[in-house]
């Protein structure tokens, strides 16, 4: 009976020394910082939903726009209409007919999506296209980088961190 007692006690030790190890390689984990809001659309009577998250690291860009961070943003208003956009704090982005974005998604080959600018002509944001191929392939990423081109400063890198999207 006490040998059977100490084996229950050590197997318990054990646990718990192999949870205590791997405690500070959780506490490591990276988990991206989505910030999620609805906004409600009085004229069409829908609400939009959006979930976005900030680049982990950022560009300097030449005068006048300095350095810029990216933002990652998803955007609902019903089922079948999702859009993908970029927006930059700083500087403009070039994306010009057929132009394309570099994203590469976790440890994966490098794909390129085709852009566009948003209707009212502004060139601090930009919509990548095939937002379903993109949100499918985002939801089992832990990270995703993406390379726009800026006017006048060329590409930049930008890496997300994706994991923990709650969003469906």
């Amino acid at each position: 009976m006490a040998r059977h007692l100490i084996r229950i006690i050590g197997h318990g030790v054990r646990r718990l020394f192999t949870a205590l190890l791997l405690l500070p390689l959780l506490a490591h984990a990276s988990v991206a910082d989505w910030h999620y809001r609805q906004a409600r659309d009085e004229m069409r009577g829908i609400t939009v939903s959006l979930a976005s998250v900030v680049s982990d690291n950022g560009a300097e860009l030449s005068w006048p726009a300095g350095p810029t961070r990216v933002q990652l943003t998803l955007r609902s208003r019903n089922p079948s209409d999702l859009s993908v956009y970029l927006t930059t704090d700083s500087g403009h982005f070039a994306c010009l007919d057929g132009a394309t974005v570099a994203v590469k998604f976790d440890d994966g080959a490098v794909e390129d999506y085709r852009c566009d600018t948003p209707n009212d002509g502004g060139t601090q944001q930009i919509f990548l296209m095939d937002a379903f191929g993109f949100f499918a392939k985002l939801k089992r990423s832990g990270k995703v980088t993406i390379e726009p081109t800026f006017f006048g400063n060329g590409r930049h890198q930008f890496t997300f961190t994706t994991t923990g999207l709650g969003w469906t």
